[in-house]
């Protein structure tokens, strides 16, 4: 029931309007990973500060303004270690949810542009049970 409403009323079009942006991408995944905000994963606090990579790295780290714990929006969950565009994971992720029916990670790669073999990875991760 959770994941049917994360994409209620949206279509493919909307998803790509929607998630056009990479900081609306991750800001995706930052609202299904700490629902009521930033919670250090590793002592409880809730107050952190941006963290910009030397590396060039695109994907935003968080740090916890108490412990220094960093963390990303995909840490602990099952996307963390995945080099895949966060775009090609809600694509991924929406098709999925709003089938009716099983549908084939053929066809999810058809539709999303995303790869055979990484959408067959995806699927495998976000198939039941779905931790986020």
């Amino acid at each position: 029931m959770f994941r049917k409403l994360l994409f209620k009323d949206l279509t493919f079009t909307d998803i790509h309007t929607l998630y056009s942006d990479p900081r609306e991408e991750e800001r995706f995944f930052f609202d299904l990973k700490w629902k009521d905000g930033f919670v250090c994963s590793k002592c409880g606090h809730t107050h952190c500060m941006t963290v910009i990579r030397k590396n060039g790295s695109l994907r935003t780290v968080y740090q916890c303004s108490h412990c220094g714990y960093q963390e990303s929006v995909i840490a602990g969950t099952a996307l963390e270690g995945s080099k895949a565009p966060l775009l090609s994971w809600i694509l991924v992720m929406f098709v999925f949810v709003i089938s009716k029916t099983g549908t084939s990670a053929k066809y999810i790669s058809d539709l999303t542009g995303v790869s055979y073999h990484t959408t067959k990875f995806m699927l495998r991760k976000i198939s039941p049970p779905f931790h986020l």
